[in-house]
């Protein structure tokens, strides 16, 4: 159940924390601020965004640092340069994500041409256990590793236009 999660989630972090090593970040849905917190330990600098002011509001209180900073984004549309990061990270947002394309769009528009984009997403196809994912209000599209790698290749090839 929770303790199986959050060791997925916890070597997550760990990973793209080394991965981070001096560069700028942007978590993107960064929920309560927990694993913009560690991969803050690593980087540069990292920004945390959520739709959810409540979420931003728990991030700031719990999890901040002198490299971290948190942003309520609308959702649509990133407050941020173009090429503003040398890397984005989206952990178990994509599937709460109805319009895929213009989320993706963002992501690339965000990104510096050499930077890097993480996702993480529950996998469909080894649910049982500890990932038991439901379709429903929160899991739009829930995907296994084959239908993810397909979205993106797909907006990649459009360019995400």
């Amino acid at each position: 159940g929770d303790s199986c999660r959050s060791l997925i989630h916890s070597k997550g972090y760990t990973r793209t924390a080394e991965m981070a090593e001096g560069r700028t970040v942007l978590d993107l849905g960064c929920n309560n601020g927990y694993g913009t917190m560690k991969i803050a330990e690593r980087c540069a600098r990292i920004v945390g965004v959520d739709v959810s002011a409540r979420a931003i509001d728990a991030a700031k209180a719990n999890h901040g640092g002198p490299n971290i900073e948190y942003r309520e984004v609308e959702g649509t549309h990133l407050p941020f340069e173009d090429g503003a990061f040398d890397l984005v990270t989206s952990f178990q947002v994509i599937e709460h994500v109805d319009a895929v394309e213009p989320y993706l769009r963002e992501i690339r528009r965000v990104l510096r041409s050499t930077g890097q984009v993480i996702f993480t997403t529950p996998n469909r196809s080894i649910r049982q256990g500890c990932l038991t994912l439901r379709r429903g209000r929160w899991h739009i599209t829930p995907r296994n590793t084959l239908g993810l790698i397909t979205v993106v290749r797909i907006a990649a090839r459009r360019r995400c236009r």
